[in-house]
């Protein structure tokens, strides 16, 4: 019996999981998918949803359909992270030798950092599903077949641009959008069970200190952010409530003096504010989160993924539309730290060019990242 494994946290289901469910199961020809949602995976961070509303999510969605099958198999090992060799060891008890592993590009790219990757490539095939983005999927391949004898099957499964990550920030958000992402009954599983609301009290209270103009940009800094957070392996609630709350001491002017001790500029004040509202405020008290919203303006020397992140979101969300700032999305996709310098020359010239106060924390920025 040909056996498909798909693994995941499934946090939430979306359109691409079961489009690549459903063509998977057309184009290998299986005869059953067995789906694993994931209980604690050592490469991801936490997931939002609880292990028992996934793996419920999936049963509703899929109820009806004899060839997908929903196992508890993580959750039943009992084990602080379960492991995919592991997985499949007992699968195969289950269902026979036969089996697909399916992964997606990321996934494949990391594969040689997973635990006993050797034993996985023996026990199931890899399918791969490929994604645009993934520039050294090819190279990952390659090293896969060569250094563990794996087999390997790559599928062109063209599905919805959205990832989990933007569709949690989605949902937490209240975006209508949202829901056209998501299968009906998964979707309608969440709203009755009210999954994927953990920020709503940091919400209404930063939607009721901010304008509309500044609400608006925020979410859309943070939804910008989640798109880039599995590549640079930084966790949901990071980015998220830097991102979110990145400006929550926008349009509060501060005084000359509070200004000058901090040797700063009064367009610039914000972001050290808005760090100590996050916290006393917002009860925020992770320093990478105060630090990435305290830099977000400036930057500084040395900067974390999730400070670059937010400097980057910030700068280059959907409502700035500056000329140049295409070029450097563009870039981003192909090669973060390198679009992450043209931004902050692209900043600097910016400034420079309308005669602003420039902040020196600025410049120093440029000087470390390009000398």
């Amino acid at each position: 019996m040909k056996v498909g494994v798909f693994g995941g946290s499934f946090d939430p289901l979306h359109n691409g999981h079961k489009v690549i469910i459903n063509m998977a199961i057309e184009l290998l020809n299986l005869d059953l998918m067995v789906l694993v949602p994931s209980f604690n995976p050592p490469h991801k961070s936490k997931s939002s949803a609880s292990f028992n509303d996934r793996y419920a999510m999936l049963v509703e969605e899929f109820k009806d359909n004899k060839k997908i099958k929903v196992e508890r198999i993580e959750e039943e090992m009992g084990l602080e992270y379960s492991y995919t060799y592991v997985v499949l060891d007992i699968l195969k008890s289950f269902y026979g030798d036969d089996l697909y592993y399916i992964i997606g590009a990321d996934s494949m790219i990391d594969f040689s950092t997973w635990k006993f990757p050797q034993i996985v490539a023996s026990q199931a095939t890899l399918v791969v599903i490929k994604r645009a983005g993934y520039f050294n999927l090819d190279e990952a391949i390659m090293f896969a077949k060569s250094q563990y004898n794996s087999n390997v099957i790559e599928l062109d499964i063209k599905t919805d641009d959205i990832s989990s990550s933007v569709l949690r920030g989605q949902l937490e958000l209240f975006e209508p959008d949202a829901k056209k992402f998501i299968p009906k009954e998964a979707y309608r599983y969440i709203i009755n069970n009210n999954l994927y609301s953990n920020y709503k009290e940091i919400i209404d209270k930063l939607k009721s200190n901010l304008s509309q103009k500044t609400f608006e940009h925020s979410k859309r800094t943070t939804l910008f952010a989640l798109q880039y957070i599995t590549k640079l392996k930084i966790p949901f609630h990071k980015a998220f409530l830097a991102s979110l709350l990145h400006d929550c001491a926008k349009g509060i002017e501060g005084s000359i003096e509070d200004i000058e001790k901090l040797n700063t500029t009064k367009e610039v004040y914000h972001q050290f504010l808005g760090a100590t509202l996050a916290k006393e405020i917002y009860e925020i008290d992770d320093e990478d989160i105060l630090n990435a919203i305290k830099y977000h303006t400036t930057g500084r020397e040395n900067m974390s993924s999730l400070e670059k992140l937010v400097y980057i979101a910030d700068k280059l969300e959907p409502g700035r539309q500056y000329e140049g700032l295409d070029a450097i999305r563009q870039r981003l996709n192909e090669n973060f730290n390198f679009a992450f310098n043209m931004l902050l020359k692209f900043n600097l010239e910016y400034l420079k060019s309308n005669k602003e106060n420039i902040d020196s924390r600025t410049i120093s920025t440029y000087l470390w990242y390009n000398q």
